[in-house]
């Protein structure tokens, strides 16, 4: 089944839609400036803007894993430090800093969701100003389908050994290229989407943020089809769908989301966020009570 389509073209209406999704419970929420239909990651569009194929796209991540870990230890405290260690902790660091990964990043808040569609403007392919996009799934009807999917089963098969739901190993061979695999005679992994949590020494921002990620089995793959041949209807508590509304209610969309405290200051803790809720205050000045007193008291 398809993911549920819709577009909202009037902010109270879809602040209501957003409101009744939010009682559903269990969300992975995502936020986009620009809605697009499909759902690939920041390291395959790269890949694809570089035209390089996804066998050589294995060797390029591998790269860039290795040259960020290289680095970035010097720039981290202590008990950061210990997660360059680990590949996948490794690529949330990276993810966190902008860096491109296979990672897709989701927030288990639909107000968060909302503020990342919001707070930027995008072009669309014609020059004109693209619509921004929420999407939104049921997280457990997500991990049921993961295990009516045998992935443990699949996972015991690349593992041979260790615990068999540990997801660090059998994402060491999914971090290989077909020629790689071929060496140490393991097949490819079928294709599938598993949750990942960043397990210690959490950034202050990712917790603002409520924030988590998606990491696939493979590059090259449309996590949004991925996950729709995993989840059953029935298991939804809230079908999973893609809302979009245009540009020209983002202005109001931010201004009814700063009342629920949600704005760049409260999603990036500093002056950086500070610094970008100032930004984002410009966009619906219009709206705003105190800038429309002091230009009334002093324009």
């Amino acid at each position: 089944m398809p993911w549920l389509r819709r577009r909202i073209t009037d902010a109270d209406k879809l602040l209501h839609e957003l409101t009744r999704i939010e009682a559903a419970g269990a969300l992975a929420c995502r936020g986009d400036a620009g809605a697009n239909a499909t759902l690939y990651s920041s390291l395959d569009r790269a890949l694809e803007r570089a035209r390089i194929g996804t066998e050589h796209g294995y060797i390029v991540e591998q790269v860039l894993i290795r040259r960020f870990a290289g680095n970035a230890g010097y720039h981290l405290s202590p008990p950061l430090q210990s997660i360059l260690d680990d590949p996948l902790q490794t690529m949330i660091l990276m993810r966190h800093y902008g860096a491109p990964t296979r990672l897709l990043d989701w927030t288990s808040s639909i107000w968060v969701a909302a503020y990342a569609a919001a707070s930027e403007r995008r072009h669309d392919s014609r020059g004109r100003w693209s619509d921004a996009a929420i999407w939104v799934f049921d997280t457990r009807a997500m991990q049921r389908g993961l295990e009516r999917h045998g992935l443990g089963a699949e996972m015991d098969r690349m593992l041979g050994q260790g615990p068999p739901h540990n997801l660090e190993v059998p994402m060491r061979y999914a971090l290989l290229s077909r020629r790689q695999l071929g060496r140490h005679k393991l097949r490819p992994p079928s294709p599938w989407v598993v949750f990942l949590y960043q397990l210690r020494d959490r950034f202050p921002r990712l917790i603002a943020q409520q924030g988590f990620f998606t990491v696939p089995s493979r590059l090259g793959l449309d996590q949004a089809r991925v996950i729709s041949t995993l989840i059953d209807p029935a298991d939804e508590a809230v079908p999973r769908q893609c809302i979009t509304f245009p540009d020209s209610i983002k202005p109001r969309v931010l201004q009814s989301l700063e009342r629920k405290g949600i704005t760049a200051a409260s999603m990036f803790p500093g002056l950086e966020g500070i610094a970008r809720h100032l930004s984002e205050l410009t966009i619906f000045a219009r709206l705003d009570h105190g800038i429309r007193e002091e230009i009334r008291a002093n324009g």
